[in-house]
């Protein structure tokens, strides 16, 4: 495409956010990591979203159960969504 400027794998991962939601899971969970890191492999452009309150709902504990590191689960549950819409995360109160 003559008028973009990079590659449209860097506007993927520069510009684009990405949710949970639909998604069809696989026998396998390695597989559903594997795709997730495929088009996010920072995972820092995925954000975790359940489709409550339909009865087929994805609950949080689905993902917590996934073969992925701590630190993108954490990302995927809030911390991507924070950065996306501009809010400070809490400060934890350690008294």
């Amino acid at each position: 495409v003559p008028f973009l400027e990079k590659r449209p794998s860097d506007y993927m991962r520069e510009r684009m956010w990405f949710a949970t939601q639909p998604i069809e899971e696989p026998d396998n969970p390695h597989d559903l990591v594997t795709m997730i890191k495929l088009y996010d492999p920072d995972g820092t452009r995925t954000l975790f979203a359940s489709d409550w309150p339909h009865h087929d709902f994805d609950h949080p504990k689905g993902l917590l159960k996934l073969p992925m590191s701590p630190e993108m689960k954490r990302r995927v549950m809030g911390e991507n969504a924070l950065e996306l819409f501009g809010i400070s995360a809490p400060v934890k109160n350690e008294s």
